[in-house]
């Protein structure tokens, strides 16, 4: 990608910037790869995506598409930027809220003859005529489109409110998968109607995770969920053609989402100390699709994604890398009747997929010109994914003697354990030395933060 130094002068610095969506991305390419903000004009120095977004929208009021269509794409690119996960939240619901000021959920044209967009001129006289509907272009059924993929996988991500599905949207979908005009149209319509079915199942999960913590007994069991969002995804695959569905970025997105929506059956994975419950060949199969789209998430990942792949590597990518490993993690440390942890461990080889990644971000660094910690988001994600191997590999031992010691003190004499005290076999001491077990350290670094648990628990 093209980088090109952006020299804005005159009074409308902001609206001269936002005309050019491509020099948008550029902009972010240039303050992706640089570990100081660009500098843009002198007279405007160490201008920033979040300064000219706070400025144009907070200040100015300034709404239009080229603004929205800056913001997706700075929130598509690499986590460099996103020091914390609450900034995803922040600018993610700004991009929102830009959809809805623009408009573009809805079909254009349906408002009231008389509504304003400003309050001072809103009971003006005389009324003011309907205006002629105007006609909706593929570039705005595109921008709603994006925003939508975008701002949900950032709330599976956070486990947050994702943005709303409107039928206005589901015509723009249906419009580019019947008149595709470019050759990604098809490739943004499969990828929207898999992430239609990973907002259903954050709905569903909130929708649990609301029941427990207020007391309420469940509706539905979760593998009602699970049955229903896994027909919903097989008919989704099969509705696209086989050539996109192909598409090693889209497999990404196909992989993810059977994984999230098998994890969501599998409510013990959130503590591993839950050893509670009975066997359930429900919970297994889970289990397994679990593990092998999984797998084949990061073994996609590994062999099918390039080094120059990896330079243009999208947010939802990296979420989708991060997520898998984690999943795996779980099931490999579970005690549970329905996981076999030796058996998830002989399935995958999570560590040596975890090092054919960090060598593969390792080479992407080196490619930009990058060898430093500090210099690279994806030296630092290398060092990261290497570091975590030993933490975990230790975390899979301690496991194994908590789980053995535990079993050992269960198989003792009878007239010992009831000489015990009646706090000795508690499910708290059965499973001690587990509560300690953190996957890695928190840190503001994001990378660390994609590595570890991001989900809360039920």
């Amino acid at each position: 990608m093209p980088f090109e130094d952006i020299s804005i002068s005159g009074p409308s610095r902001s609206s001269q910037y936002w005309k050019l969506p491509a020099r948008t991305t550029m902009f972010v390419a240039c303050h992706s790869c640089y570990p100081q903000p660009l500098i843009i004009g002198e007279a405007h120095p160490r201008h920033t995506v979040p300064e000219f977004n706070r400025s144009a929208n907070a200040v100015e009021a300034d709404r239009n598409m080229d603004m929205l269509q800056g913001l997706i794409t700075w929130l598509s690119w690499m986590m460099d930027h996103n020091r914390e996960k609450k900034t995803l939240c922040l600018f993610s619901n700004i991009a929102c809220s830009l959809v809805f000021d623009l408009r573009l959920d809805r079909t254009a044209g349906q408002e009231y003859p008389c509504k304003e967009t400003s309050a001072a001129f809103a009971y003006s006289f005389p009324v003011k005529s309907r205006a002629p509907a105007p006609k909706r272009t593929n570039q705005e059924r595109r921008t709603v489109l994006a925003c939508f993929c975008i701002c949900t996988s950032i709330a599976d991500f956070l486990r947050s409110q994702s943005m709303r599905w409107t039928p206005h949207m589901e015509d723009c979908l249906q419009h580019l998968i019947n008149n595709p005009e470019l050759p990604g149209d098809r490739t943004l319509a499969a990828i929207t109607q898999i992430l239609q079915v990973t907002d259903d199942m954050l709905v569903a999960y909130n929708s649990r995770f609301f029941e427990v913590e207020a007391g309420l007994t469940p509706k539905a069991p979760l593998m009602i969920y699970v049955k229903s969002l896994s027909s919903r995804l097989d008919a989704v695959t099969k509705s696209i053609p086989p050539e996109i569905l192909s598409d090693k970025f889209v497999q990404s997105y196909v992989t993810c989402a059977v994984a999230s929506i098998n994890e969501l059956g599998l409510p013990y994975l959130y503590d591993p100390t839950d050893t509670s419950g009975s066997y359930d060949h429900r919970n297994s199969e889970c289990v397994f699709a679990c593990i092998e789209s999984s797998k084949q998430c990061l073994e996609n990942g590994v062999f099918a994604l390039s080094s120059d792949d990896c330079l243009g590597l999208t947010l939802m990518i990296v979420i989708h890398l991060a997520r898998c490993t984690h999943i795996l993690y779980r099931l490999c440390i579970t005690q549970h009747p329905s996981v076999d942890r030796q058996m998830v461990r002989n399935s995958v080889d999570l560590f040596g997929l975890m090092e054919k990644i960090a060598e593969k971000f390792s080479k992407a660094a080196h490619a930009k010109g990058a060898y430093s910690f500090e210099a690279s988001v994806f030296m630092r994600a290398s060092v990261v994914m290497r570091q975590a191997i030993p933490l975990w590999s230790r975390t899979f031992a301690e496991t194994d003697a908590a789980v053995a010691a535990a079993a050992q003190s269960t198989s003792e004499p009878q007239e010992r354990l009831t000489s015990m005290p009646s706090t000795a076999m508690t499910p708290a001491t059965a499973g001690a030395g587990t509560e300690e077990f953190t996957p890695m350290d928190l840190s503001e670094d994001a990378w660390l933060d994609l590595l570890t648990n991001w989900d809360g628990s039920y």
